[in-house]
């Protein structure tokens, strides 16, 4: 069984919160934006390996290829 996280004070919780999403939100964007520019194909995301990746929703990941298909 895991050892439980040491609490921290409900402000920190939630600066770590804000800090994380703001890089998360930061990565997804450079790489949807790789994705249309056609510096990584759409084979190449699963291999990156990294949370961003596999958390990123199939629609968000092939809306820029249909956007150029209308």
């Amino acid at each position: 069984m895991p050892t439980p996280l040491p609490a921290l004070p409900p402000f920190e919780q939630r600066a770590e919160a804000l800090a994380k999403a703001g890089r998360v939100r930061t990565e997804r964007s450079e790489m949807l934006t790789a994705l249309k520019a056609g510096r990584l194909s759409l084979l190449d995301v699963p291999d990156r390996g990294d949370d961003t990746a596999r958390q990123t929703r199939a629609l968000h990941l092939c809306s820029p290829f249909l956007a150029s298909a209308r």
